[in-house]
């Protein structure tokens, strides 16, 4: 035989990636890490399962499997929104989602509620269950929402999604949302949040996980990792961390010290945050493992204690072995955009930095290491900032210059942030915030408080304006529904074939 040619295909599915996310007053990497978009972008890139390839089958899936639970078919991913206080201010989450592969993708974002069959009203819906129940009354009252709720990308195309929650009741609340993209990959982010009511002692743990980097055997000095306890209350929160495991650990590696903390228990202010260190001075290359309880509860000791339970990862490696802390550091890396790619309101932050994270790598001990950062006021006023120098570690081990100025209208300046690396072996990764203070003129002000009452009438409007979905829907009679039966039976007969 003669060959006349040769045909190369290639088969694709749309591809969705979620390549930046902003909240106000929480940082980039930390608000990348609670919301799990990591995760969610690896179950976006991943092969479509055998319910999703039913659904985008020119035949479609059975009708049992379009009315099955969604979190049955598909993978769920935890969203975890940092926790506000009752009657306070809403919140509201921007991801920004674009289209990485070569075609056009519709998407859209479903209510539980919402399936892909519609049943006839004459159908005998089953109960809802509490949990149902709860789930409508979210979505009722507008304590979560999600805008825009459907789309069309061309490939390179961006959407920007807001995910808000409103703080009108206290307790804890959960939304699993359903993201639909036409033909390819469905997934479920399960968001969740809560709302405190006054004098609440609440600690917020994302993740209950403690990763301590890779840790070289041989130091002559324990290497230090810190792990820090935020407190989203307005109480002083009371810790202690229980070290009896720890205890035992170091007795099985012959009385040495392998891990051990110093300071394990303590008082978090309202607002504030503690630093718990962790010394680890491995024997072996190997991982340790060992879940560490943790007691949290009202300073003034009201209340009793609940405890959690922190689940503790050490890795030690063979100096030799350079391998090791270089994929630990590329993976950490490629969890987060180097750099923000969402245009953010003037009133949320009027200027804008060109990092969102300073990495200095490994650096050795009394050397100082250095990055430039871009101050740039995206506002139309002069804007005044100031770095923290009240944090633990400025001054310390990390400075910035200048710490304070003014930058105005559509210009930037540089600061140039030192990390010091004096003291004993540490893993340096912490949050340092910049407070930025627009200086409005009258004219500026009422401009913008016009644009913010706007945005807030909008918002009111959709949430007011948007379906019950806990309101039974009235089932129809007589000739109807002979009428309906004959559809519903026409539309079966269509899908067996």
């Amino acid at each position: 035989p003669v060959q006349l040619g040769l045909v190369r295909a290639r088969a694709e599915y749309p591809l969705l990636q979620l390549v930046d996310a902003r909240l106000a007053g929480v940082s980039q990497e930390t608000l990348w890490g609670q919301l799990g978009l990591a995760e969610a972008n690896a179950e976006l890139r991943s092969l479509l399962g055998e319910a999703e390839k039913l659904l985008a089958s020119e035949q479609g899936a059975p009708p049992e499997m379009q009315l099955a639970p969604a979190n049955s078919l598909f993978r769920s991913v935890d969203v975890n929104l940092p926790p506000g206080h009752l009657g306070g201010r809403d919140q509201a989450v921007l991801l920004l989602m674009r289209n990485t592969g070569s075609l056009p993708a519709k998407w859209s974002i479903k209510y539980p509620n919402e399936a892909d069959l519609q049943l006839p009203h004459w159908v005998d819906a089953a109960e809802l269950s509490p949990e149902e129940l709860k789930q409508g009354m979210l979505v009722d009252r507008g304590i979560f929402t999600a805008h825009p709720r459907k789309g069309e990308l061309a490939p390179g195309a961006d959407a920007l999604i807001t995910i808000g929650m409103s703080h009108v009741a206290a307790d804890e609340f959960e939304l699993p949302l359903l993201l639909v993209v036409e033909s390819g990959k469905r997934l479920i982010l399960n968001v969740r949040g809560r709302t405190l009511a006054p004098r609440e002692p609440y600690l917020h743990l994302p993740s209950r996980e403690l990763l301590l980097g890779p840790t070289p055997l041989g130091l002559p000095k324990p290497h230090r990792h810190t792990l820090e306890l935020p407190n989203w209350s307005d109480v002083p929160l009371a810790y202690e961390l229980d070290t009896g495991l720890l205890a035992t650990l170091n007795e099985h590696n012959f009385g040495f010290d392998v891990l051990s903390c110093a300071e394990p228990r303590g008082v978090i202010p309202p607002g504030g945050t503690a630093r718990i260190p962790f010394a680890f001075q491995p024997l072996e290359a190997r991982e340790y493992t060992l879940a560490v309880p943790l007691r949290v509860g009202d300073a003034d000791g009201r209340e009793e204690p609940t405890t959690r339970v922190l689940r503790l990862k050490a890795l030690g490696h063979d100096p030799a072995d350079g391998s090791i802390p270089a994929a630990h550091e590329a993976a950490r890396l490629a969890l987060a955009p180097p750099f923000q790619q969402i245009a953010m309101a003037e009133a949320e932050q009027p200027m804008r930095l060109s990092l969102d994270r300073c990495v200095f790598g490994r650096a050795p001990i009394g050397s100082s290491v250095r990055q430039l950062v871009v101050l740039s006021n995206k506002s139309s006023c002069p804007c005044e900032f100031e770095w923290d120098t009240t944090h633990p570690m400025y001054g310390l081990r990390v400075t910035v210059y200048p710490s304070h100025g003014t930058v105005a209208a559509g210009q930037h300046l540089c600061c140039k942030v030192t990390m010091v690396g004096a003291g004993p072996a540490e893993n340096l990764r912490f949050t340092l915030a910049c407070n930025l203070e627009p200086q409005w003129t009258p004219e500026l002000a009422a401009a913008n408080a016009a644009l913010v009452a706007e945005a807030a009438a909008k918002a009111e409007a959709a949430r007011s304006g948007r379906q019950s979905v806990t309101v039974a829907t009235p089932k129809l009679r007589g000739i109807t529904a002979l009428h309906a039966m004959g559809e519903r039976q026409q539309r079966i007969s269509r899908l067996a074939a």
